[in-house]
């Protein structure tokens, strides 16, 4: 299976580290997740560092450019020499990548704010083979603070590419051979409830609208794979073929409402179902929980316990989502 890990671990993500971190059972503890927010914290911190390094070497205070030099077993940026591709170049090949692999129009990106950087990677870091990268970052207002990323060798050839909301693609994925299966439950949807939606989605989508769509093939697939949700719920993974030939790729919720499609050559842009970060603790002020005193602790933890079981009984993948994870924590600990 494709490993999420190397660079990654250190400065990618911008802070969601732990939805890279794939639940090795189905009864993931809670300990577990307060680790993955402590090494949350730690990955922010070096990433902080590394960005001060970056803010004084384009103008920042000198003598605190000085002080700030990373360690030599540290990711660190650097200056590229006469065998490496320039800044332009490099920004040129993550746009053209990004427009090649998520279907944009050739100009999408060119509004964007953009950040480029070269790096040195130390082998410790690195699931490359090499060990200086560019990584072009391009921000889009509609995408908010996440941005598309691409990385690339000091020469240009791309490494990685990813888009705000999904996990990074390498180019070498096999989804179905990487998954694996999920047991239905009351709570999904049926394989025929997903093609129906699917097919009713593609009479919209450029690309598949002017196709006879009754006559394709789909064969569904119910999943977990940590591209999907990051594996934290099952989905429904399709495969679209007009004849003998696959032409077409979808992925849906396990509701089965669509979330992306896209054609074999391109991947997916949304992997996250909507409402996913949605849940109980949203109506949960966690600070209530971590300042209050032991008795006021104990008096939300009576509040949320009989919640938290009710949905516990009403949706199996309650427990799976992180907000949801604390509040259950918290619903739980301090209860006498």
């Amino acid at each position: 299976m494709q490993s999420f890990s190397g660079l990654h671990r250190y400065i990618m993500e911008r802070g969601c580290k732990f939805v890279m971190e794939r639940e090795k059972s189905m009864k993931k503890t809670i300990g577990s997740t307060l680790l993955l927010l402590l090494l949350l914290s730690n990955v922010m911190t070096l990433f902080f560092v590394c960005n001060s390094k970056k803010a004084f070497a384009s103008g920042g205070n000198q003598s605190e450019a000085e002080t700030w030099e990373p360690a030599d077993d540290m990711p660190h940026l650097s200056t590229p020499d006469e065998n490496d591709i320039t800044e332009n170049e490099a920004i040129d090949i993550a746009k053209r990548t990004l427009v090649n692999k998520f279907g944009y129009a050739d100009m999408y990106f060119n509004d964007s704010e953009i950040e480029c950087g070269f790096y040195v990677i130390p082998p410790e870091y690195s699931e490359y083979n090499c060990d200086e990268i560019w990584r072009v970052e391009l921000r889009k207002q509609e995408t908010g603070t996440a941005p598309f990323m691409v990385e690339m060798s000091g020469d240009g050839n791309v490494l990685m590419y990813k888009a705000p909301t999904t996990l990074p693609y390498y180019g070498n994925e096999d989804i179905l051979a990487e998954a694996r299966p999920a047991a239905h439950t009351r709570v999904d949807a049926t394989e025929e409830q997903v093609i129906a939606e699917l097919r009713s989605c593609m009479y919209e989508l450029g690309g598949f609208s002017e196709l006879d769509i009754p006559a394709l093939l789909i064969k569904t697939h119910f999943i977990y794979h940590e591209r999907f949700c990051y594996g934290r719920e099952p989905a429904w993974y399709s495969e679209i073929f007009q004849g003998n030939k696959q032409i077409g790729k979808a992925v849906s919720g396990f509701d089965g409402n669509l979330i992306d499609i896209a054609t074999c050559d391109q991947e997916f842009t949304n992997t996250i179902r909507k409402g996913f970060w949605d849940g109980v603790a949203n109506d949960f002020d966690i600070s209530d929980f971590w300042y209050g005193s032991l008795s006021e602790k104990a008096a939300l933890s009576e509040k949320w316990i009989p919640i938290v079981q009710s949905l516990e009984i009403e949706d199996p993948y309650f427990f799976y989502t992180l907000s949801n994870s604390l509040c259950i924590y918290a619903s739980s600990i301090w209860h006498a």
